[in-house]
């Protein structure tokens, strides 16, 4: 089944590590969802990873890190013009 990611998510899966986070973990392990999120929100993402880690405790590199976990697991789609 595809779930389309809203960019939100992954900010709060981040800065708060709550439920958000365990979605993201779980379905690493069970591999229920096929997470997907446009290509541009990618972008867009990357440019606040530095603004997240500000707003926690995270290093730079950890949040780096946990934006690269969530990431990794979805499939970009690309807008069609």
């Amino acid at each position: 089944m595809f779930l389309v990611v809203d960019v939100n998510v992954i900010f709060s899966a981040i800065l708060n590590r709550g439920d958000s986070w365990k979605v993201f973990v779980e379905n690493a392990e069970s591999k229920l969802y096929d997470l997907i999120i446009p290509e541009f929100f990618m972008v867009e993402i990357g440019k606040h990873t530095a603004e997240m880690a500000q707003r926690t405790s995270l290093s730079l590199e950890d949040a780096q890190e946990a934006l690269l976990f969530i990431t990794k697991r979805i499939k970009l789609i690309q807008e069609r013009v």
